[in-house]
């Protein structure tokens, strides 16, 4: 239907944005009353950082959170920044991300498949590690992953099939 909508916009020459708004009544990606928004910064460098860390492992330095509530209001709820020069920070980074999300029961969003691949990461090294509590992180990273209870909702998925603009 949005492929559709495309060409007939561009055979015509319209201009104007097109959303189909039928896709919000659709179970999988309606909306809580609280919407949490993604964003993380990792590297995967070919000499690692750490210690027992192979070539291109990833490492999750940094996250922003941020909630759009019912009435509106966008804020920026938290966010997670390793400073602690030679700190591995994954698992710290994932104790963090855990924390601030059991604050509610929000959809979570992310844009594509960073978010994902960079939890699915940790969750091996996670695996592989003594890590204290490493059960619970991983359990936690399986709900939000993956089809798990909890799981992300990709807005770029979302775009693909329900957004058009007169630039794509």
């Amino acid at each position: 239907k949005r492929n559709q909508k495309q060409i007939n916009k561009i055979a015509k020459k319209k201009k104007t944005i097109w959303i189909f708004v039928g896709v919000l009544g659709h179970s999988r990606y309606e909306m809580a009353r609280v919407v949490e928004k993604l964003d993380f910064e990792t590297t995967a460098v070919a000499l690692p950082f750490y210690k027992n860390m192979r070539p291109y492992e990833q490492v999750a330095f940094q996250f922003s959170h941020h909630i759009l509530h019912e009435d509106g209001r966008v804020e920026h709820f938290g966010q997670y920044i390793n400073t602690e020069k030679g700190h591995f920070p994954n698992f710290d980074f994932v104790r963090e991300l855990k924390r601030q999300l059991e604050t509610d029961n929000g959809s979570i969003f992310r844009y594509s498949n960073h978010e994902n691949t960079i939890l699915n990461a940790i969750f091996t090294q996670l695996d592989e590690s003594a890590e204290p509590g490493k059960e619970d992180l991983m359990q936690f990273i399986g709900a939000i992953t993956n089809g798990g209870d909890r799981a992300m909702v990709d807005l770029w998925d979302l775009v693909k099939l329900y957004y058009y603009h007169k630039s794509m």
